[in-house]
Protein backbone atom coordinates (compact mmCIF):
# COMPACT_ATOMS: atom_id res chain seq x y z
CA UNK A 1 0.00 0.00 0.00
CA UNK A 2 2.52 2.58 0.74
CA UNK A 3 3.74 2.59 -2.89
CA UNK A 4 0.63 2.79 -4.64
CA UNK A 5 0.03 6.53 -2.57
CA UNK A 6 -0.21 9.43 -5.26
CA UNK A 7 3.36 11.02 -3.99
CA UNK A 8 5.05 7.59 -4.22
CA UNK A 9 7.85 7.31 -6.60
CA UNK A 10 6.12 5.43 -10.24
CA UNK A 11 9.36 2.57 -10.52
CA UNK A 12 11.03 0.41 -8.30
CA UNK A 13 14.50 -0.37 -9.78
CA UNK A 14 16.48 -3.44 -8.91
CA UNK A 15 19.71 -4.33 -10.12
CA UNK A 16 23.17 -5.98 -9.85
CA UNK A 17 26.20 -4.72 -9.33
CA UNK A 18 28.69 -7.10 -10.85
CA UNK A 19 31.06 -8.27 -7.50
CA UNK A 20 29.33 -5.58 -5.51
CA UNK A 21 30.36 -7.20 -2.42
CA UNK A 22 34.07 -8.66 -2.91
CA UNK A 23 35.17 -5.58 -4.32
CA UNK A 24 33.92 -2.98 -1.25
CA UNK A 25 37.40 -1.50 -0.19
CA UNK A 26 37.58 -2.13 3.89
CA UNK A 27 39.44 1.49 3.46
CA UNK A 28 37.12 3.37 2.03
CA UNK A 29 34.27 1.94 4.51
CA UNK A 30 36.10 2.76 7.92
CA UNK A 31 36.97 6.49 6.36
CA UNK A 32 33.40 7.10 5.13
CA UNK A 33 31.10 5.51 7.11
CA UNK A 34 29.00 6.89 10.26
CA UNK A 35 29.48 3.44 12.32
CA UNK A 36 31.19 2.90 15.63
CA UNK A 37 34.66 1.86 13.68
CA UNK A 38 35.45 -1.03 16.22
CA UNK A 39 32.53 -2.76 15.14
CA UNK A 40 32.33 -2.00 11.38
CA UNK A 41 36.29 -3.30 11.48
CA UNK A 42 35.53 -6.63 13.32
CA UNK A 43 32.97 -6.75 10.60
CA UNK A 44 35.17 -6.38 8.15
CA UNK A 45 38.06 -8.72 9.34
CA UNK A 46 35.72 -11.47 10.28
CA UNK A 47 36.39 -13.74 7.63
CA UNK A 48 34.32 -16.40 6.50
CA UNK A 49 34.55 -20.37 6.58
CA UNK A 50 33.53 -22.23 3.51
CA UNK A 51 33.70 -26.41 3.76
CA UNK A 52 35.24 -26.03 7.41
CA UNK A 53 38.39 -23.54 5.61
CA UNK A 54 38.21 -19.94 7.13
CA UNK A 55 39.31 -17.49 4.58
CA UNK A 56 40.36 -13.77 5.80
CA UNK A 57 38.53 -11.33 4.35
CA UNK A 58 41.82 -8.92 3.30
CA UNK A 59 38.66 -6.68 0.75
CA UNK A 60 35.39 -6.85 -0.32
CA UNK A 61 32.58 -8.58 2.26
CA UNK A 62 30.98 -12.31 2.29
CA UNK A 63 27.88 -12.78 1.04
CA UNK A 64 24.81 -13.82 2.96
CA UNK A 65 26.62 -12.89 5.92
CA UNK A 66 24.88 -10.36 8.70
CA UNK A 67 27.28 -7.53 7.47
CA UNK A 68 27.30 -7.90 4.18
CA UNK A 69 23.98 -6.55 3.13
CA UNK A 70 24.31 -3.42 5.56
CA UNK A 71 28.08 -2.76 4.18
CA UNK A 72 27.03 -2.59 0.48
CA UNK A 73 24.18 -0.43 1.29
CA UNK A 74 26.68 2.18 3.28
CA UNK A 75 28.73 1.67 0.37
CA UNK A 76 26.70 2.38 -2.30
CA UNK A 77 24.54 5.11 -0.50
CA UNK A 78 28.06 7.19 -0.41
CA UNK A 79 28.15 7.07 -4.17
CA UNK A 80 25.11 9.42 -4.42
CA UNK A 81 26.88 12.03 -2.15
CA UNK A 82 29.25 14.65 -4.05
Amino acid sequence: MLLSKKQSSQWVLEGDIKACFDKISHKWLLDNIPLDKSILKEWLDAGFMEKNVFYKTEDGVPQGGVASPTCANLALDGLKKP
